[in-house]
């Protein structure tokens, strides 16, 4: 008796759609046509997303520090940070690891925590301590997992040359075009690093121009970085200014005065530009290779920004310049 009834409500429900529809056939006609207007209008302006938008709660706070020993940096950078960040709310727990190149630090918060305000909250912590770290520790890193931060596409690429070995040529050919393809947030390249300036002080010649070795080595750090001065309103607009440092090449680091008489870094100093050592490689078929690994914003649409990516590399193929320029995805969105 219970499957007879459920079938005859059944039967009466498509019956009375059905009559509707024959009733009103304008108003059912209406009703489609208003569906497919909001499924066009979906289809053209909400992006397609790889997974969905998700802040994990999980923050990661990490700093480079080199030519260090692991007890250095847990004594002088690991510990000051971790007892300055144990007294922040909402931190559930905090687990830490040191090297001789820098530390690490994870911190597990709630399910429903504020990751931006948490966020915040850690870097004015490490404001409130920054003269207590060493002094020589360029910059601490902030960041927490999110679901944006998943590459829509990684690879290898291959050329004529050694990439490996030709950091400009990547940079400036590959990685900076595809950056600016509306929708890329990130590209990053692994298996080719920056060259390295290296300064040689010559002790004779420091001694002949009685050159203060610590004044001059503050002098070319502090000419050498990016500073920020703060924020300048003007017309209802914000902006960010920033003070660029004016050592951005050999000659200028080569040609910077360091003493009061017009002695210059090369009266004193050789000045070098060398490849960083290999600690690591990557090969594609038995070909010297660089890792590629490239980032969407969070708004733009996976699949428009993947085909322009796909579309510059295809024109990079046929162009003679390139050097032969190949990829190979392993992850592609």
């Amino acid at each position: 008796m219970p499957d007879h009834d459920s079938a005859s409500q059944g039967q009466g429900s498509a019956g009375r759609i059905a009559d509707l529809a024959i009733r009103r056939p304008v108003t059912v006609c209406m009703v489609f046509a208003l569906l497919m207007v909001m499924g066009v209008i979906a289809l053209r302006r909400i992006p397609l997303m790889l997974v969905p938008s998700l802040d994990a709660p999980v923050m990661f706070v990490s700093a480079r520090y080199a030519n260090a020993t692991p007890d250095q940096v847990l004594e002088s950078i690991t510990t000051p940070i971790e007892e300055a960040l144990a007294t922040i709310p909402g931190i559930h727990r905090m687990n830490s690891s040191s090297a001789a190149d820098g530390m690490r630090l994870r911190i597990w918060c709630g399910m429903n925590a504020d990751t931006a305000m948490l966020r915040t909250a850690i870097r004015d912590k490490l404001d409130q301590i920054r003269d207590d770290l060493p002094a020589d520790l360029r910059q601490v890193d902030v960041r927490n997992f999110s679901t944006d931060e998943i590459p829509i596409l990684e690879g290898t690429i291959t050329a004529e040359r050694d990439l490996g070995q030709d950091y400009q040529f990547v940079d400036t050919r590959v990685r900076k075009p595809l950056q600016r393809i509306p929708g890329v947030g990130d590209v990053e390249l692994w298996g080719t690093e920056r060259p390295q300036v290296e300064i040689y002080l010559r002790m004779d010649d420091i001694k002949r121009h009685k050159v203060d070795v610590g004044s001059l080595v503050q002098a070319i750090n502090g000419s050498a970085l990016d500073l920020s001065l703060g924020r300048v309103t003007d017309g209802g607009r914000r902006y960010t200014a920033i003070s660029k440092g004016a050592l951005d090449s050999v000659e200028a680091i080569a040609g910077y005065p360091v003493g009061r008489s017009g002695v210059l870094v090369s009266d004193v100093a050789d000045v070098v530009v060398r490849e960083r050592p290999r600690n690591s490689g990557r090969h594609q078929n038995g070909t010297q290779a660089v890792g590629l690994s490239i980032q969407k914003t969070g708004e733009s649409n996976t699949v428009d920004v993947v085909d322009q990516i796909l579309a510059q590399f295809d024109e990079w193929a046929s162009d003679p310049t390139m050097a032969g320029l190949q990829v190979r995805w392993w992850h592609n969105a």
